[in-house]
């Protein structure tokens, strides 16, 4: 079966906050369209549906926003489903006659929630982190969603001080580092974390676990096409309408500090400072996962000299005193929070050297953050054994109409080939 033609829409229902609906067959004629989106440098998932209906659909349930939908998606591929999804915003679109066609964007329950529930206090820089992740969706965001969250090797501390919960999510991501390929972490230079939902939850994970678990198995391959086939099952898994969005610039990125970083920090305990921190990115690269094939040797010394056009200045606002503090008695070890944050830094920017737009048929067991391999064509010389490869869904689309259902992705990796080492 085509995964273009078969999805089924099973419900899609709003209520209003005094118990009154509308749903899909009654006050709402048709689904016209629905985009579901997530994205890796993104807390929340997005969904906005087009609707055709009644011309009084929406004053039925009296819309102000924050009134509640469910929406159930069934496809070969999988489910998708929400029964705490949120009205964002509407508009109408168009109307007639007969009927009305309306635009609702939804979010998320927890959306909602992480504008209202601050963090207030004080987290002990002997926990691990990844400790600290699990009590702010648990404790302080109250979350009810399921997570999957990478434990750290470090350990650090702040004060709430009355930050959103992802805000501070994503400012513990950054000074995180993982524990893959070491018990500890030392010396692995695996930093770089990664904050964000799916339809299955959050996760909180590293780049280099991501990339060492794609070295054994990736979710799908898919291949190139020209040609579609909606009734082709073959062509479930083909690759329709690849293009690199970008692909190298390497001024861009020696002014950016991807190769060698050069970081500041002034420390709001002793307002002394600043503290230097400077990393090439050839020997920090050597310790770390990449998606595609050998870390080449770039000319000119870039990878070894770097740019140092821009000094990134920062305010140390954790409760390190000098820098560094020993954790010998919670059995995590030593390490310099500057030198974590440097290396994320380097580690996000690398993962965005290379971005691949492609559109697959409509396939829910994609999720952003899995890693996938796909097989580009070479004009007259078959695969290209440069360009394929593993990648990482960045963000995806999952867009339903009636002409027809599609996957868009956005990949993104840091180097070139296919991995010889990788066992798929």
């Amino acid at each position: 079966m085509s995964y273009i033609k078969s999805v089924v829409i099973r419900d899609f229902s709003i209520f209003s906050r005094d118990g009154d609906q509308i749903s899909l067959g009654g006050e709402i004629t048709a689904l016209l369209s629905l985009d579901y989106g997530e994205s890796v440098f993104e807390p929340c998932v997005k969904i906005v549906a087009t609707f055709a209906g009644t011309e009084k659909a929406l004053s039925i349930i009296k819309t102000r926003g924050t009134e509640t939908a469910r929406l159930k998606v069934d496809h070969p591929s999988g489910t998708l489903f929400f029964d705490d999804l949120i009205i964002q915003g509407t508009q109408e679109i168009n109307t007639t006659s007969t009927a009305t066609v309306f635009a609702v964007n939804f979010t998320t329950q927890d959306a909602i929630f992480n504008e209202q529930r601050r963090l207030t206090q004080r987290y002990e820089p002997t926990v691990k982190i990844s400790s600290h992740v699990e009590t702010i969706l648990s404790t302080n965001l109250r979350t009810e969603k399921s997570y999957d969250i990478e434990e750290t090797a470090n350990a650090d501390g702040f004060y709430g001080n009355h930050w959103m919960p992802y805000k501070a999510i994503y400012w513990l991501a950054k000074r995180s580092i993982s524990t893959t390929g070491s018990s500890d972490g030392a010396g692995t230079d695996r930093a770089g974390f990664l904050f964000w939902e799916t339809k299955s939850g959050y996760k909180f994970k590293s780049i280099d676990s991501i990339a060492a678990n794609a070295k054994e198995n990736v979710v799908q391959e898919f291949t190139q096409s020209e040609v579609v086939d909606e009734t082709d099952t073959v062509g479930n898994f083909y690759i329709l309408k690849p293009f690199f969005e970008r692909d190298q610039d390497i001024i861009g990125q020696m002014r950016s500090g991807l190769y060698s970083d050069e970081a500041r920090y002034y420390n709001v305990h002793t307002l002394g400072g600043p503290v230097g921190q400077t990393l090439n990115w050839s020997e920090v690269a050597k310790r770390q996962t990449h998606f595609g094939g050998d870390i080449d040797k770039l000319d000119f010394g870039v990878d070894e000299e770097g740019g140092f056009d821009s000094v990134h200045f920062f305010v140390d606002g954790t409760m390190n005193r000098d820098g560094k503090i020993a954790y010998n008695n919670a059995g995590n070890g030593e390490y310099n929070p500057h030198q974590i944050i440097t290396q994320s830094r380097m580690k996000y920017l690398s993962m965005q050297t290379i971005s691949l737009r492609i559109t697959v048929p409509f396939n829910l067991e994609l999720e952003a953050g899995l890693a996938i391999k796909v097989n580009l064509i070479a004009s007259n010389q078959g695969i290209d054994k440069d360009k394929s490869g593993v990648y990482l869904i960045k963000d995806l689309r999952h867009t339903y109409s009636a002409d027809g259902s599609y996957t868009n992705l956005r990949l993104i990796r840091d180097t070139y080939g296919i991995d010889k080492q990788a066992n798929f």
